[in-house]
């Protein structure tokens, strides 16, 4: 018996850590579709990919065709779409990053938005088989 619950919890253990793997892969999977979308449907010229900074990271900016630079969060969730960063904290956040990239960068942009790009990812025997965007513009206005 010590045989067989100790081999089922390894099992176990080893399902663990591919869901954990496959979570991250999916968050760099949820960022690449985003990118994707923001190029191809908005027409977007994407200038940093998860710009990293002592305030937080953001996984997008990028210029849109009025010239306004847009800081893009990606969030995914499996089987829903994840709630969009709303909140005080994350506005503040959102604007620290955006001082430190303007800091690093000579670009003047025409403007400034905070977006997010939502992902449900849909699952259907442990391989993500669709998915699901939503975009959302001006978080905070």
């Amino acid at each position: 018996m010590d045989t067989e619950t100790t081999l089922e919890q390894k099992k176990a253990q080893a399902t663990d850590a591919a869901k954990h793997i496959n979570a991250a892969t999916l968050s760099a999977r949820a960022t690449i579709a985003a990118r994707r979308f923001l190029e191809e449907k908005k027409n977007f010229t994407i200038k940093a990919i998860n710009y990293e900074c002592s305030a937080g990271t953001v996984e997008l900016i990028a210029r849109d065709e009025d010239g306004v630079l847009r800081f893009v969060k990606v969030n995914v969730a499996e089987g829903k779409l994840p709630e969009e960063p709303t909140s005080e904290a994350d506005r503040k956040r959102l604007e620290r990053i955006a001082l430190s990239y303007l800091a690093e960068n000579e670009e003047l942009p025409g403007g400034i938005a905070f977006d997010c790009v939502s992902m449900a990812a849909i699952r259907s025997k442990g391989e993500l088989k669709k998915a699901m965007l939503k975009y959302h513009s001006n978080l905070f206005n």
